[in-house]
């Protein structure tokens, strides 16, 4: 899994910069490159603890973990999940983006305290394997959600009035009431 890792990654890197230099093709590598990742880190819990794919229907391949590792790795996995599509929602310029990372972010933070004690206390390497995955997400994540949508826009759409139309659309959609809030 960690070769399929880095190349979506990677495929999701040069999606992001095709999207931000506006070359044709780039929002769908990104959605791609970044979706398969998401899914990858769906199964954070083997990949974390060190299970390869192969071996998730021997029980000899869990023995060593405990649960309570199995469960901190489940929730640092869909923190790394909302940080990662919601970096995608923010650049594709679709709604609630910021919110997506910012719940993401939260996650991944109390996740790896949680990991922290856990590897401290059974002498696992949880911890570390959460790390290298969680700092270049998060760093991403954080430089998403410090980002104003309208400076995301005025790169994106680099003729004045592409910006404005474009920052008029997005207004309007974000002031739109949600599908489900009808009365």
């Amino acid at each position: 899994m960690r070769r399929a890792e880095k190349i979506c990654a990677m495929l999701g890197l040069i999606g992001m910069a095709m999207i931000a230099l506006n070359i044709a093709g780039g929002g769908f590598t990104a959605l791609i490159a970044v979706s398969v990742l998401a899914v990858v880190y769906y199964f954070s819990p083997l990949l974390l603890n060190g299970i390869r794919l192969r071996n998730i229907f021997k029980k000899d391949a869990f023995k060593e973990v405990p649960a309570v590792a199995f469960i901190a790795a489940f929730f640092a996995g869909m923190g790394l999940c909302s940080v990662l599509l919601g970096s995608l929602f923010k650049l594709q310029l679709w709604p609630h983006g910021t919110g997506l990372i910012g719940v993401g972010l939260l996650l991944v933070a109390v996740s790896s305290a949680a990991c922290y004690g856990i590897s401290q206390r059974y002498q696992i390497g949880l911890f570390a394997h959460l790390i290298r995955r969680a700092a270049p997400v998060a760093a991403i994540g954080m430089l998403f959600y410090l980002t104003p949508t309208d400076t995301l826009i005025d790169i994106r759409y680099r003729n004045a009035e592409e910006a404005a139309s474009a920052k008029e659309t997005y207004q309007n959609r974000s002031n739109e009431r949600p599908w489900f809030g009808d009365d």
